[in-house]
Protein backbone atom coordinates (compact mmCIF):
# COMPACT_ATOMS: atom_id res chain seq x y z
CA UNK A 1 0.00 0.00 0.00
CA UNK A 2 1.40 3.35 -1.31
CA UNK A 3 1.69 6.18 1.42
CA UNK A 4 0.41 9.65 1.04
CA UNK A 5 1.31 12.38 3.13
CA UNK A 6 -1.15 14.51 4.27
CA UNK A 7 -0.07 18.06 4.89
CA UNK A 8 -1.02 19.48 8.18
CA UNK A 9 -3.42 22.45 6.50
CA UNK A 10 -5.77 19.36 5.61
CA UNK A 11 -5.91 18.12 9.45
CA UNK A 12 -8.82 19.97 11.16
CA UNK A 13 -8.37 21.20 14.38
CA UNK A 14 -8.68 18.39 17.13
CA UNK A 15 -9.54 15.91 14.15
CA UNK A 16 -6.88 13.60 15.76
CA UNK A 17 -7.84 12.67 19.30
CA UNK A 18 -5.89 9.90 21.68
CA UNK A 19 -7.78 7.20 20.28
CA UNK A 20 -6.28 7.55 16.62
CA UNK A 21 -2.83 7.49 18.20
CA UNK A 22 -1.39 4.39 18.87
CA UNK A 23 0.01 3.28 21.87
CA UNK A 24 3.92 4.43 22.39
CA UNK A 25 3.62 6.02 18.68
CA UNK A 26 4.53 9.49 19.92
CA UNK A 27 8.01 9.33 22.11
CA UNK A 28 10.63 11.94 23.11
CA UNK A 29 11.29 13.17 19.94
CA UNK A 30 8.57 14.10 18.48
CA UNK A 31 8.35 17.00 21.20
CA UNK A 32 9.38 20.12 20.94
CA UNK A 33 11.75 21.87 23.62
CA UNK A 34 9.39 24.08 25.64
CA UNK A 35 6.24 22.17 23.63
CA UNK A 36 5.11 20.57 27.28
CA UNK A 37 4.26 23.09 29.96
CA UNK A 38 2.81 22.98 33.66
CA UNK A 39 -1.07 23.27 31.78
CA UNK A 40 -0.44 20.39 29.56
CA UNK A 41 0.16 17.59 32.94
CA UNK A 42 -2.54 16.83 35.07
CA UNK A 43 -2.97 17.02 38.69
CA UNK A 44 -0.30 14.39 40.57
CA UNK A 45 1.20 13.26 37.00
CA UNK A 46 4.69 13.32 38.32
CA UNK A 47 5.24 11.51 41.15
CA UNK A 48 8.90 10.22 43.10
CA UNK A 49 9.05 7.40 40.95
CA UNK A 50 9.27 9.92 37.77
CA UNK A 51 11.88 11.95 39.44
CA UNK A 52 13.99 9.12 40.60
CA UNK A 53 16.73 9.82 43.26
CA UNK A 54 17.40 13.40 43.61
CA UNK A 55 21.19 13.72 44.16
CA UNK A 56 22.69 17.15 43.31
CA UNK A 57 20.75 20.57 43.14
CA UNK A 58 22.90 23.04 40.76
CA UNK A 59 22.63 26.60 41.95
CA UNK A 60 23.82 29.52 39.57
CA UNK A 61 27.19 30.92 39.59
CA UNK A 62 25.68 34.34 40.61
CA UNK A 63 23.12 34.01 43.06
CA UNK A 64 19.35 35.34 42.30
CA UNK A 65 18.14 36.92 45.36
CA UNK A 66 14.68 36.02 46.20
CA UNK A 67 13.08 38.40 48.77
CA UNK A 68 10.56 35.26 49.62
CA UNK A 69 11.85 34.05 53.24
CA UNK A 70 10.95 30.42 52.58
CA UNK A 71 12.76 30.36 49.21
CA UNK A 72 17.04 28.76 49.37
CA UNK A 73 18.30 30.85 46.41
CA UNK A 74 22.29 30.54 46.53
CA UNK A 75 24.74 27.57 47.57
CA UNK A 76 28.31 27.76 47.43
CA UNK A 77 31.15 25.88 48.48
CA UNK A 78 35.36 27.47 48.17
CA UNK A 79 38.72 28.43 49.80
CA UNK A 80 39.77 32.23 50.67
CA UNK A 81 43.18 33.28 52.01
CA UNK A 82 43.20 34.86 54.88
CA UNK A 83 45.29 37.90 56.12
CA UNK A 84 46.15 40.10 59.28
CA UNK A 85 46.25 43.76 59.10
CA UNK A 86 45.91 46.41 61.39
CA UNK A 87 43.61 48.41 58.82
CA UNK A 88 46.62 49.80 57.13
CA UNK A 89 49.63 47.36 57.44
CA UNK A 90 49.56 43.75 57.04
CA UNK A 91 52.11 40.87 58.85
CA UNK A 92 53.97 38.83 57.39
CA UNK A 93 51.49 35.36 57.05
CA UNK A 94 53.34 31.88 56.59
CA UNK A 95 50.37 30.18 57.16
CA UNK A 96 46.74 31.31 55.51
CA UNK A 97 43.68 28.43 54.62
CA UNK A 98 40.40 29.24 54.67
CA UNK A 99 37.13 27.40 54.09
CA UNK A 100 33.68 28.58 53.32
CA UNK A 101 30.03 27.30 52.66
CA UNK A 102 27.43 29.53 51.93
CA UNK A 103 24.12 28.62 52.20
CA UNK A 104 21.49 31.43 51.17
CA UNK A 105 22.59 34.68 53.05
CA UNK A 106 24.74 33.13 55.96
CA UNK A 107 28.62 31.81 55.02
CA UNK A 108 30.31 29.58 57.09
CA UNK A 109 33.87 30.00 57.47
CA UNK A 110 36.43 27.79 59.09
CA UNK A 111 40.46 28.05 58.72
CA UNK A 112 44.21 29.05 60.04
CA UNK A 113 46.01 31.72 59.83
CA UNK A 114 50.02 32.49 61.26
CA UNK A 115 52.59 34.46 61.08
CA UNK A 116 56.02 34.93 60.51
CA UNK A 117 56.77 38.43 61.38
CA UNK A 118 54.21 41.50 62.67
CA UNK A 119 55.62 43.60 59.80
CA UNK A 120 54.60 47.34 60.45
CA UNK A 121 51.21 46.02 61.66
CA UNK A 122 50.43 47.97 65.67
CA UNK A 123 47.65 48.38 67.40
CA UNK A 124 44.25 46.64 66.77
CA UNK A 125 44.30 44.00 64.17
CA UNK A 126 41.79 41.99 62.48
CA UNK A 127 41.43 38.59 60.10
CA UNK A 128 40.48 40.13 56.51
CA UNK A 129 39.70 38.82 53.22
CA UNK A 130 37.00 37.20 54.03
CA UNK A 131 34.94 35.22 51.22
CA UNK A 132 32.01 37.92 51.09
CA UNK A 133 30.98 41.01 52.12
CA UNK A 134 29.00 40.86 55.00
CA UNK A 135 25.21 42.49 55.34
CA UNK A 136 25.35 46.30 56.58
CA UNK A 137 22.18 45.55 58.63
CA UNK A 138 22.68 46.31 61.83
CA UNK A 139 20.15 43.03 63.12
CA UNK A 140 23.32 41.04 61.38
CA UNK A 141 25.12 40.51 64.74
CA UNK A 142 27.92 37.84 63.68
CA UNK A 143 31.23 36.80 64.11
CA UNK A 144 33.27 33.98 65.87
CA UNK A 145 36.05 32.71 67.66
CA UNK A 146 39.57 30.70 68.14
CA UNK A 147 39.65 27.24 68.49
CA UNK A 148 42.89 26.54 68.78
CA UNK A 149 45.93 29.25 69.86
CA UNK A 150 50.03 29.25 69.48
CA UNK A 151 52.67 31.85 70.44
CA UNK A 152 50.40 34.26 71.47
CA UNK A 153 51.34 37.09 73.32
CA UNK A 154 48.11 36.62 76.19
CA UNK A 155 47.32 35.49 79.30
CA UNK A 156 46.13 32.14 80.61
CA UNK A 157 42.67 33.45 81.04
CA UNK A 158 41.79 35.75 77.80
CA UNK A 159 39.75 34.07 75.20
CA UNK A 160 40.46 35.49 71.47
CA UNK A 161 37.04 36.14 69.58
CA UNK A 162 35.64 37.66 66.20
CA UNK A 163 33.80 40.21 65.61
CA UNK A 164 32.86 40.83 61.99
CA UNK A 165 31.74 44.06 60.99
CA UNK A 166 28.74 45.43 59.11
CA UNK A 167 29.15 46.39 56.03
CA UNK A 168 32.35 44.73 55.51
CA UNK A 169 35.10 42.14 54.23
CA UNK A 170 36.31 41.51 57.92
CA UNK A 171 36.68 40.74 61.59
CA UNK A 172 38.10 42.13 64.47
CA UNK A 173 40.39 40.29 67.05
CA UNK A 174 38.71 40.81 70.75
CA UNK A 175 39.94 39.64 73.75
CA UNK A 176 37.82 38.88 76.75
CA UNK A 177 38.44 38.31 80.27
CA UNK A 178 36.75 38.19 83.52
CA UNK A 179 38.41 40.86 85.19
CA UNK A 180 38.87 43.69 82.19
CA UNK A 181 36.21 42.65 80.26
CA UNK A 182 36.29 42.95 75.70
CA UNK A 183 39.33 44.80 74.31
CA UNK A 184 40.42 44.85 70.62
CA UNK A 185 43.29 42.58 70.59
CA UNK A 186 46.75 44.11 69.04
CA UNK A 187 49.66 43.53 67.12
CA UNK A 188 51.96 43.36 70.15
CA UNK A 189 49.52 40.62 71.56
CA UNK A 190 49.57 39.07 68.17
CA UNK A 191 53.27 38.13 68.70
CA UNK A 192 55.22 37.95 65.68
CA UNK A 193 55.14 34.01 65.46
CA UNK A 194 51.38 33.63 66.63
CA UNK A 195 49.01 31.28 65.01
CA UNK A 196 45.16 30.52 65.65
CA UNK A 197 42.50 28.28 63.84
CA UNK A 198 39.17 30.05 63.60
CA UNK A 199 35.66 29.42 62.98
CA UNK A 200 32.67 32.28 62.18
CA UNK A 201 29.88 32.68 60.53
CA UNK A 202 27.69 35.81 59.37
CA UNK A 203 24.94 37.08 57.33
CA UNK A 204 25.93 39.11 53.84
Amino acid sequence: MSKTTIPTGGITADAVNATLIADDAINSEHYTDGSIDTAHVADSQITTAKIGTLTQIVFNATQSASANANTLDDYEEGTFTPDITDGTNAMSINVANGYYTKIGNRVNCNGAVGSSGLGSASGAISLRNLPFTSSSSTNSFAGGSCVYGDGLNITASMNINLRVETGAAYAMFALWDGTAGTSNMTAAEWSADGQIRFYLSYMV
